[in-house]
């Protein structure tokens, strides 16, 4: 997975393409010259992409020594459907070429996708989708997830060729999820007792494990963050933090049942069995047997 981090971290930042460009680069925008100026096919004879059309169709042209020209004409729309992306108001249009690669970067488009990056192989005077990435930030989630995600093709497509919505080809998904929050602990731990479980809760719960690690200060939040989530009917997620809570402390005995309830939501009882048996092991310790919960009794028979 890290590597898979540092791939798509150096790639994403290649789609900004920096702040000024060699020949064989060029960035458009709303309102600049609608082509790429450059050399594809390594003959030294100029080449050209066009900037799309309000249709979405992106022309390419690749000269030749014949002085024939080939044209290609590709429907973006189908790389963008998700989206729904309006080729008529995208903020920005990126063309790189580099080492038999043609990068295709659209940023802003609807929604909440920052940007969509594609990757071509140029060969044989054609290009091949082999992969494309997306980065999404998602606005309306206060901790601003950004998703970093590669899609690789097992055998590239060629590029005019995918006349239907590209996540139809099923390409093998990595994806990888940072969050920016500056919401505290107990405003997280505030929104999960209130009922509002957000996706991503796993990705969520270790960027506040990395923000406030887990202590003799924040024990307590930790451990009733893995309640309230049981009793939402989220057991995995309950699961995850109070497996690390009874990890870093071993004797905090709540956690065992709470951990116990997660497992029987879950209906792995024997898992739910054994943390119950050691609920009631510390509770006999600590001389609190009476406090133990008939039901706990019930289901470790």
């Amino acid at each position: 997975m890290p590597s898979l981090i540092i791939l798509l971290a150096v790639f994403i930042f290649s789609t900004d393409f920096g702040k000024s460009y060699e020949e064989n680069k060029y960035q458009i925008s709303k309102g600049d010259i609608l082509k790429f100026h450059g050399f594809i096919n390594e003959d030294k004879i100029e080449d050209k992409v066009f900037y799309p059309n309000s249709f979405g169709e992106l022309k390419i042209e690749l000269s030749n020594l014949d002085n024939t020209v080939k044209t290609i004409k590709v429907n973006l729309a189908n790389y963008y459907s998700e989206y729904e992306l309006d080729f008529k108001s995208f903020q920005s249009f990126n063309v790189m070429f580099n080492k038999s690669k043609l990068i295709i970067n659209i940023r802003n488009a609807p929604k909440y996708l920052d940007c969509r990056t594609l990757e071509l192989d140029y060969r044989d005077n054609n290009f091949y989708i082999s992969k494309f990435f997306d980065v999404k930030i998602n606005t309306m989630d206060p901790d601003l997830p950004k998703d970093t995600c590669l899609y690789n093709f097992s055998n590239p497509v060629l590029f005019q060729n995918i006349n239907k919505p590209i996540e139809d080809f099923q390409p093998i998904k990595l994806c990888h999820t940072k969050f920016t929050s500056n919401r505290t602990l107990e405003e997280y731990f505030s929104e999960i007792k209130s009922g509002t479980i957000r996706e991503k809760t796993i990705d969520r719960i270790k960027f506040f494990l990395i923000k406030n690690p887990l202590s003799k200060g924040t024990l307590s939040i930790y451990n009733d963050i893995g309640y309230y989530l049981e009793k939402s009917g989220s057991y995995n997620e309950a699961k995850y933090i109070l497996d690390k809570v009874i990890l870093t402390f071993p004797d905090r005995t709540v956690a065992y049942f709470n951990l116990g309830d997660a497992y029987w939501g879950l209906k792995d009882q024997p898992k739910a069995k054994e943390a119950y048996n050691t609920y009631i092991s510390l509770m006999k310790k600590s001389g609190k047997e009476a406090k133990i919960p008939k039901k706990v009794y019930d289901r470790v028979k």
